[in-house]
């Protein structure tokens, strides 16, 4: 996704809210690396803003419980 005059907005420190969809996973991948705080429902968005380790993040929605596969 090319960087779009939106993130000239996104500041260090922020806390931004990212709505579901393939759109808004792309917007995700594509923040700068800078510390932000991220609010979402989407699994999808979280997947891809867990692995940059200078954001924050918060799942709407409920608690997941995750019980790991056994064989």
């Amino acid at each position: 996704m090319e960087n779009t005059a939106a993130f000239c907005f996104v500041e260090e420190g922020d806390v931004i809210g990212i709505d579901s969809g393939s759109t808004a996973t792309e917007v995700a991948a594509n923040l700068p690396d800078i510390r932000l705080t991220i609010v979402t429902h989407s699994l999808a968005v979280a997947n891809v803003v867990t692995k940059n380790d200078l954001y924050q993040l918060i799942v709407l929605g409920g608690t997941l419980h995750y019980l790991p596969c056994e064989m």
